[in-house]
């Protein structure tokens, strides 16, 4: 799917993600959530894991991103927008 769920739905458990750069995916994974990989080949996927031993991440800052794309916040925000017109 286009948007990239999946890893959204891995941040908000607090897990670093390795994602495709095409497509949603790329846009809502931060550096310091995964790691991307810009082939869909063995050694760019297996690049993009050994690049994730080297960084510490911080669980709670990832949930804390994941919770950009949360229901309640799109929810609200479109309801503003449609109050404003």
């Amino acid at each position: 799917e286009d948007f990239g769920i999946v890893p959204v739905e891995a941040m908000a458990a607090g897990v670093p993600v390795v994602v495709y750069r095409q497509g949603g995916a790329a846009e809502t994974v931060r550096s310091e959530d995964g790691a991307v990989f810009e082939e869909q080949t063995v050694d760019s996927v297996a690049d993009a894991i050994r690049r994730l031993d080297g960084i510490a991440y911080d669980p709670e800052a990832t949930r804390a991103h994941a919770a950009f794309f949360a229901q309640e916040r799109f929810r609200r925000e479109y309801r503003e927008a449609v109050e404003r017109t």
